[in-house]
């Protein structure tokens, strides 16, 4: 391994992650949050078009900092400068990947960025300890709509009843 190639790797492992936060823009007005979930606890409420810096990703949102201070936002409320999505985990600028692949290290670098946003799903212990809760439930029951609001949608859509039969299994 040559000499410039051990450095790389060194630079690019140990840069503090300050470093490597990414700028984005926020494309709504939405809250700050002190953890990675809608219910948690708003640390501030930031603007649209509010300045922040990415530090890290954790499924569906990111870790920022912003002037009102540091907290979570969902990706989906991010514009990201660079266009895609940081690098998964440590919210990296890619000056990892780019030494690894300075190393030989790893595929080649996609040609477009690309931005994905994920969400875990439900796990077998999470299904185990699910209990209900009512308050949501009832909230939940507040977007149904009455039989005759949906053939009054219906007629509007010109749509008609179908009866269609069931497919036989193999």
């Amino acid at each position: 391994m040559s000499r410039l190639a051990c450095l790389l790797l060194a630079a690019a492992l140990l840069l503090p992650a300050a470093a490597r936060a990414e700028p984005a823009t926020l494309v709504r007005a939405t809250e700050l949050k002190a953890e990675p979930f809608s219910d948690a606890a708003t640390v501030a409420k930031l603007p649209e078009q509010a300045q922040v810096e990415v530090l890290k990703r954790q499924g569906a949102w990111a870790q920022v900092k912003a002037k009102e201070g540091q907290g979570w936002l969902r990706m989906l409320s991010l514009k990201l400068a660079s266009g895609a999505a940081p690098a998964k985990g440590n919210g990296g600028s890619g000056l990892e990947a780019a030494a690894l692949s300075a190393l030989g290290i790893g595929g080649p670098k996609p040609a477009q960025p690309t931005v994905a946003t994920g969400v875990r799903g439900l796990s077998e212990e999470d299904l185990r300890n699910a209990r209900p809760n009512p308050r949501e439930l009832e909230r939940l029951n507040q977007y149904a709509v009455t039989p005759g609001e949906a053939k009054a949608f219906a007629q509007l859509g010109k749509l008609r009843d179908q009866k269609i039969d069931y497919v036989a299994a193999p």
